[in-house]
């Protein structure tokens, strides 16, 4: 008897666990997209490895945005459309409301399963967390981007400001490619490191050149990408036993040897006596998460390693995609850049020389129209996603369990409803008087809803110093005005190909 009451349980757990599944599949099924076919196990994946492997003469890179692209163009006018690998949907935003109720949603609070991957790189840093980690840790670390403290920070952006002026000065007559460049000064503005100095920078790059020639942040991205789009690489038991697996552990451990360097140098520093003195000093932002290290014991070393990480490459990767981006497209339109430079010689009275203050900052609207066009056409962080942690009805349709929701920005801003044109390279979008109609989510290039970039205004005002001091001093050019370079998705969005510019100094 009790042989076929356990039997009898067993059958009906099981009829409702195939039930509940055949609903879940049944809701995936009403969504917009491809419908599942129960004999292929991967979905839509053998597509797009057809699609890669379609055109030798682009980077993988290139094609996997071209392939989102397409796939987004498809169903422009949905809400959402669903995707499937692995008989799990990979649901697609397509418009703000879809991305508005997804980002503040009760059930999409923690971060897609592909972050489990982001977390070799920044362990538990504040990017790739978990909910329960993230939250009391965001509450920790927002302290050091209160308005305050980020006034602090300008004197430190306006000092890395003048040095890559210097260098530009020094070696920006000829063509040279900016993206090594603009990527040390971001490190050098988070850590408080000179790394931009002429006479450091060969070194540096050497130091952190692989035989590739790329450097070992950009080569773990690639990587990155490359295992995604190869699911037979997704087990970690193959991965780490494959070239392309060794080669992500060798360049990982470059990095982290990098930024555990930097942290035990400005931990050393900052317990002496007389640098513990940072009353009326500047401080890096390293400088405060060590307080929330060395002062109240809130971060262990190694949740400040994963923090510094995060900082130190990923938000550093983020600023410094934006400065590429925005000189690139400043050279290519003579006329923005004239209007740019108009209003720096009223703001700054034509003194190449002067410190931007917040209320010089305050008044670069034109500046910051360019910026944001920059960050629309250039999201750093072009694609990202929230895990489904129970049945949620986005937009009409009930996403199961165990999806995942999906945001590509590079989409999104080019939503031809929300951006006419959207192609087209036009700072005037986001005059006062054009920008009130885009509807909120439409342009989200920090992300959005309560796990939105934490230090998106610490961002900004790095990117309006750099940009603005630069451009007081100089003309940019770029060497190819004819043949524009693409993007490719590398975790961030990075050029193609190095980007090549000079910078003329202006006669004022």
């Amino acid at each position: 008897m009790l042989l076929i009451t356990f039997s009898l349980l067993i059958g009906m757990t099981f009829l409702l666990l195939a039930k509940l599944s055949l609903w879940r599949y049944n809701c995936s099924q009403l969504m917009p997209g491809r419908k599942l076919n129960f004999l292929n196990i991967f979905g839509d994946l053998i597509e797009v490895i057809k699609y890669l492997n379609s055109d030798a003469d682009h980077p993988f890179q290139l094609k996997i945005l071209n392939a989102l692209v397409n796939c987004c163009k498809t169903f422009q006018k949905q809400q959402l459309f669903c995707l499937w690998g692995f008989y799990t949907p990979l649901v697609f935003l397509v418009k703000s409301g879809a991305v508005k109720e997804v980002l503040n949603a009760n059930g999409l609070k923690e971060k897609s399963w592909i972050y489990e991957w982001g977390k070799l790189g920044f362990g538990n840093g504040l990017p790739c967390s978990q909910h329960a980690i993230w939250k009391p840790r965001r509450k920790m670390i927002n302290r050091c981007f209160h308005p305050d403290v980020l006034r602090g920070f300008i004197p430190i952006f306006n000092d890395k400001a003048q040095k890559l002026v210097n260098f530009f000065q020094e070696n920006g007559k000829e063509f040279i490619t900016i993206n090594d460049t603009i990527q040390l000064c971001s490190v050098d503005v988070v850590c408080g490191f000179p790394l931009v100095r002429p006479q450091n920078l060969a070194k540096i790059v050497k130091k952190y050149e692989i035989p590739e020639g790329n450097h070992s942040k950009l080569r773990a991205g690639e990587l990155f990408m490359n295992r995604i789009c190869k699911f037979w690489l997704w087990p970690e038991f193959i991965f780490w036993n494959t070239p392309s697996g060794r080669d992500t552990k060798s360049n990982l451990k470059v990095l982290k040897d990098f930024t555990r360097k930097i942290m035990h140098e400005k931990k050393e520093q900052y317990l002496t006596s007389e640098c513990k003195m940072y009353e009326g000093k500047r401080q890096a932002l390293l400088d405060l998460l060590l307080d929330l290290h060395c002062d109240t014991n809130q971060l262990s070393e190694e949740d400040l390693l994963d923090e510094v990480n995060s900082f130190a490459l990923a938000g550093s990767d983020t600023t410094a995609s934006t400065v590429t981006w925005a000189f690139y497209m400043i050279g290519l339109f003579p006329e923005i850049q004239k209007k740019i430079h108009q209003e720096l010689d009223r703001v700054f009275e034509k003194d190449i020389d002067k410190e931007a203050t917040e209320d010089d900052l305050n008044q670069l609207f034109y500046l910051d129209c360019v910026l944001k066009e920059t960050l629309r056409l250039y999201p750093p962080l072009p694609l990202f996603g929230r895990k489904v942690e129970e049945d949620t009805i986005i937009c009409g349709y009930t996403i199961p369990k165990g999806a995942s929701c999906l945001i590509f920005l590079y989409s999104l801003h080019r939503d031809e409803d929300v951006f006419p044109d959207p192609e087209k390279f036009d700072p005037e979008r986001f005059l006062a008087e054009n920008s009130a109609d885009i509807p909120e989510y439409a342009y989200i290039p920090f992300s959005g809803g309560p796990r939105n970039c934490i230090g998106y205004r610490y961002a900004m005002m790095e990117v309006k110093i750099l940009v603005s001091a630069v451009l007081r001093n100089f003309v940019i050019e770029p060497l190819d005005v004819e043949n524009k370079i693409l993007p490719k998705l590398q975790i961030t969005l990075q050029p193609s190909k190095p980007i090549y510019m000079r910078f003329l100094p202006r006669k004022l």
